[in-house]
């Protein structure tokens, strides 16, 4: 699967993805994370930290892919 742009649809809630972000305009950022109420976080190890600001902007996101299988 591709990207998927925000103004076609939202992932489900929680669901951690990689998504784009763009801040001012200039800076375009990947990430992973998710969407939980209405508002964007990055996903961390042990933490997150939600991209808010009038700055800050999600423009297209995807689902991550599946881990590598085990070569046994």
């Amino acid at each position: 699967m591709g990207w998927i742009s925000v103004k076609d649809r939202l992932p489900e809630n929680l669901e951690k993805v990689l998504f784009l972000w763009v801040y001012d305009e200039i800076l375009k950022n990947l990430s992973v994370g998710y969407m939980a109420d209405g508002e964007w976080s990055i996903y961390l190890p042990y933490t997150s930290f939600d991209l808010n600001g009038e700055y800050i902007e999600v423009t297209h996101w995807m689902p991550l892919p599946d881990c590598p299988k085990d070569k046994e």
